[in-house]
């Protein structure tokens, strides 16, 4: 559904970017902890790459901050469902894989969490899905000072 004539080449310049700096994270990694030789190039790359995450929330930001009046079980329903099948899917995985019992899966997985350090991002872009239907109501509705203030409260 995305038409290159809406799509903006800054947005997806800093996506491939920060892309970029998340792999670089990754590689410099293996220099970076055992301080083996090149460490020091290793620690400026790293340094440089570390904006990456926070450029990625910010855009998530960008394109979930909108103005379009979605209702809260039709954004649940389109966010979540891209996130949570796979993220569960992966999880049944996890359970297979490591021979996890139901109890230790259910208390891994929400007990736990990240039960891999790794998918933390999972858990943090889950949480910014649940608090964007209300900055939408709150931050971007028509009403003006007060009354948004008062809208806040009352959610």
């Amino acid at each position: 559904m995305n038409n290159c004539a809406t799509r903006i080449a800054g947005l997806d310049c800093i996506r491939v970017v920060a892309a970029l700096m998340v792999i670089s994270i990754h590689v410099s990694a293996n220099v970076f902890y055992p301080f083996k030789e090149g460490w020091l190039f290793s620690v400026i790359v790293d340094s440089f790459s570390r904006c990456a995450v926070p450029l990625f929330f910010m855009l998530s930001g960008y394109f979930l901050l909108n103005r379009k009046d979605y209702s809260i079980k039709d954004f649940i329903f389109k966010r979540f469902s891209r996130i949570l099948i796979p993220f569960f899917m992966l999880c049944i995985i996890y359970k297979i894989v490591k021979g996890w019992s139901l109890s230790e899966f259910v208390l891994n997985v929400f007990v736990n969490s990240p039960f891999e350090y790794h998918l933390w991002y999972v858990y943090a872009i889950i949480g910014i899905y649940a608090f964007i239907p209300l900055i939408n109501k709150v931050f971007l509705s028509p009403l003006e000072g007060g009354a948004k203030l008062l809208l806040f409260i009352i959610y």
